[in-house]
């Protein structure tokens, strides 16, 4: 926070809206990120299915949802 509070000091902006475009850029620089990199899990997901690898593709599916 201090930091926070010295960049709204010499910028007149306030501390809450500094600490709000900080967050906001954080979490779209590791949305970008994720979208950037090979998706590795529906990889996995495509290669268990030809396998016919089911307990695998059900707990990667179970995974998956555990994100929502």
């Amino acid at each position: 926070m201090p930091t926070f509070r010295a960049l709204a000091q010499n910028t007149g902006v306030p501390v809450d809206e500094l600490v709000h475009h900080a967050l906001v850029r954080w979490v779209s620089a590791g949305s970008e990120a994720l979208m950037a990199i090979e998706p590795l899990v529906l990889k996995e997901l495509i290669e268990a299915r030809h396998r016919e690898d089911w307990t695998k593709v059900g707990g990667i599916i179970d995974w998956l949802e555990a994100g929502l």
